[in-house]
């Protein structure tokens, strides 16, 4: 009713009637728990990591005192709602939350994380100097950003093979641009829901400007999508998967975004690095990436072709995406395998 449409309107100002009515799911978000109410520390269940046995996207604990991924109740996630063969997610849907702040309950979004993971810590969970993460920010001074930023600070002429012989002071200096539209793409399982692909949704997932898992199983509340794809759902299948993601993406958000980038569910991304890098990239090159290509990432010879690195992730410009898709199809260019 009208009561309920002001309601919206004036304490969720992202959450109004005709929003929630092309989503339902915009601003949903498992039960928060507490974070002192787990029965273990982040420490204690790092320190078991290396007891734990890990299978194809999945870790297993070999204890039963830990669980997997440190999340202590996974059927806290619930079961998917069903979806129709026809459904189009909506890959705005974390950004839009993030930007409010809070789910439709009112609650924070993304939830508070412990404050134990901002403490010095090595792989094990110990208490020594080698928190290798910590030590790679410091020595290559890498700034995590504001996730809600729309725009980014940048020194387009950092770039390796770069000659500053040639450019004058003033070009040297860090300009404020703004920040191109990524999207970011998640290949996952069923089985990673409710670890992996959750961690990513209350981590950095709303700071990328869209956020879609491509899963074995649909959940519009992740939002995570099935696609069919030929042959096997194994990994020695990935390209399969990833043609299917790519034949998918380019057909419903190709003109959303002006970058894609594309890994595994293991990934960790900071967003607003991503943007400052490709942002400096198209400056350097008085470029824009909706007309050039660009493929970021680590390519190399394999099993009779070339190969795209998938660990780490890699990044297509719009321009990019659009020609791979008139190929995508060829198995001349495009091999099966």
């Amino acid at each position: 009713g009208e009561d309920q449409t002001i309601r919206y309107y004036s304490r969720y100002f992202y959450y109004t009637k005709e929003a929630l009515d092309r989503n339902p799911y915009l601003g949903w978000q498992p039960r928060l728990v507490p974070i002192n109410a787990s029965s273990f520390s982040w420490r204690s269940c790092f320190n078991l990591e290396g007891n734990h046995q890990t299978t194809q996207f999945i870790t297993q604990p070999q204890r039963t005192d830990q669980p997997p991924f440190c999340r202590e109740h996974p059927s806290e996630l619930g079961d998917a709602p069903p979806v129709n063969r026809s459904w189009i997610p909506d890959p705005t849907m974390l950004r839009t939350m993030l930007l409010n702040g809070i789910d439709i309950n009112g609650n924070p979004f993304p939830p508070p994380l412990s404050e134990e993971l901002c403490q010095e810590m090595d792989d094990n969970g110990g208490n020594g100097s080698k928190d290798e993460n910590l030590q790679c920010f410091r020595e290559t001074m890498i700034d995590p950003g504001s996730l809600t930023s729309d725009t980014v600070t940048i020194t387009p002429w950092n770039h390796a093979g770069i000659a500053k012989g040639g450019i004058n002071e003033t070009d040297q200096l860090p300009i404020t641009v703004p920040a191109p539209k990524v999207m970011c793409l998640i290949y996952t399982m069923e089985a990673a829901h409710s670890t992996r692909i959750r961690a990513i949704r209350e981590t950095w997932g709303g700071g990328c400007d869209g956020f879609l898992a491509f899963s074995t199983k649909s959940d519009p509340r992740l939002p995570a999508i099935h696609l069919e794809h030929d042959g096997p759902e194994e990994y020695k299948n990935m390209w399969q998967k990833s043609r299917s993601i790519w034949k998918f993406v380019g057909a419903h958000y190709l003109y959303q975004f002006d970058w894609f980038m594309i890994g595994g569910d293991d990934l960790f991304v900071l967003p607003h690095n991503l943007r400052k890098y490709l942002a400096s990239l198209t400056y350097k090159d008085n470029a824009d990436p909706r007309t050039k290509g660009y493929h970021v990432g680590k390519r190399q010879k394999c099993c009779g072709g070339n190969f795209n690195t998938g660990g780490a992730g890699y990044v297509l410009s719009q321009a990019s995406l659009q020609k791979l898709l008139t190929v995508i199809d060829d198995d001349k260019i495009c091999k099966a395998k």
